[in-house]
């Protein structure tokens, strides 16, 4: 069981100048994945021609959409490469999905007109492998909207629930949105929290943590290292414990985490 619950991070730094809000009903597509690259390619080359063609092209194609790039810095996914694709809504998704996650008309016309980047991709590439998890982010987050862009923090808690037989999952979430999240938004500064669902995909279902921070200084300024608190931390952590044991009351929790960078 997780002792504290802000100690690890997705790092996002987008490589692009203006951000996306990120709203209540809106997904997070998160896709991690492995490459492996041509003999005569390097990484910083491949990750070039993602940020500076390929990015922009699948944003041109799937109008509506964002796309981020990540790369991990601290747990599960350490040195591995990741990107969202982030969506306003379902209804902007539904556009080139359908339920059973196949491709609409549209979202065979937008493939389409991705050949000739995949083309490209394709001179760089052996192989990728990846999974992925739609979330939604739940009415329960909170009521803030902060925005994805160049040195944003995101940490991202994939949670399993073991809540109390007598707690409905309303009950725990409804506690979050009403006393803990907001104490903890006032303790941590720079930190904002929401809460989501998966929708599709690998964790469909389940439920996850994410946190928005301003800055890695804002990270860093509690959680300098794994697993470690600063002195900051520490009295954070002591003035949001009363909220915490409240919350181990309705129910308990293991998580896995990645700390991502976006480039």
């Amino acid at each position: 069981m997780k002792k504290f619950l802000i100690v690890t991070v997705f790092v996002l730094i987008a490589g692009i100048a203006f951000g996306q809000t990120l709203k209540k009903g809106g997904i997070l597509a998160l896709r991690p994945y492995t490459v492996t690259l041509q003999p005569d390619v390097t990484m910083n080359q491949y990750l070039d021609f993602m940020l500076n063609e390929y990015r922009s092209e699948v944003e041109e194609a799937f109008s509506g959409s964002k796309v981020f790039f990540l790369k991990g810095d601290r747990g599960a996914h350490q040195h591995g490469l990741a990107w969202i694709w982030y969506f306003d809504s379902p209804g902007v998704r539904a556009q080139y999905w359908d339920e059973e996650g196949n491709f609409t008309q549209a979202g065979a016309a937008a493939t389409e007109k991705l050949s000739a980047v995949m083309e490209r991709s394709n001179r760089l590439v052996v192989a990728t492998e990846s999974d992925y998890t739609d979330w939604i982010i739940l009415p329960q987050s909170t009521d803030q909207e902060m925005d994805l862009k160049k040195g944003t923090v995101i940490g991202f808690h994939h949670m399993n629930m073991n809540l109390d037989p007598d707690v409905t999952m309303n009950q725990y979430l409804d506690f979050l949105a009403e006393k803990y999240i907001p104490e903890l938004e006032k303790i941590m500064q720079g930190w904002t929290v929401y809460i989501m669902k998966g929708d599709r995909g690998q964790q469909e279902n389940d439920y996850a943590w994410m946190y928005w921070i301003e800055s890695l200084e804002a990270r860093d300024k509690y959680v300098p290292e794994e697993s470690r608190r600063s002195e900051e931390g520490n009295k954070a952590f002591e003035k949001i414990m009363p909220f915490y044991e409240e919350l181990q009351k309705l129910g308990t929790w293991t998580s896995e985490y990645t700390d991502w960078v976006i480039l």
